[in-house]
């Protein structure tokens, strides 16, 4: 019994433990996003890099351009399948080498990193953006009007969803 209570008891530091270095860890990622720096733990967003030891993210010349390109051409009424497709025919590399998809075209076109800010707690209820100490690869202005362009088009989607009648072939009623 009493070494079923010291393995208990063990147990209970550590996970207390794991909870403290959880809560220290989300902490200095605030601070670190509210002192104006991208977290970047895994890889900085296209266009930038971050050099290991520097806390600002620089521009990567041939990344921003495409970057630059990509808002240009949805800019311009092209879809972001018309733009994955452009990227892909032109053999441009993702950041790691990937394939291009819709979702990471979407991601670049309404991330607030390519205007000069940072952000915290993506999907989450604790979500921020501050003023970045990085440079900006688009304007504030071209950034807002693509994010009212994107919005009306998913706006326009959900109205377009309850447009059409059904009709139920069985019954022979309209639905």
């Amino acid at each position: 019994p009493s070494g079923r209570m010291f393995i208990k008891i063990i147990g209970l530091f550590a996970e207390f433990e794991r909870e403290t270095i959880a809560e220290r860890i989300k902490i200095g990622f605030e601070r670190k996003v509210k002192e104006g720096y991208s977290i970047c733990s895994s890889t900085s967003s296209y266009g930038y890099s971050r050099i290991k030891g520097e806390k600002i993210q620089i521009i990567k010349k041939e990344e921003a351009l495409v970057v630059k390109k990509i808002f240009n051409m949805y800019q311009n009424n092209k879809s972001i399948r018309e733009i994955k497709e452009y990227l892909m025919s032109h053999k441009i590399p993702t950041k790691k080498n990937k394939t291009w998809s819709n979702k990471m075209i979407t991601n670049i076109l309404t991330n607030p990193n390519y205007i000069g800010k940072v952000r915290y707690g993506i999907n989450r209820k604790d979500y921020f953006e501050i003023e970045g100490k990085h440079q900006n690869i688009i304007s504030r202005q071209e950034f807002i009007c693509i994010q009212k362009k994107i919005k009306n088009k998913l706006k326009t989607k959900e109205e377009a969803y309850y447009s059409n009648k059904l009709i139920c072939k069985k019954e022979k009623k309209k639905i």
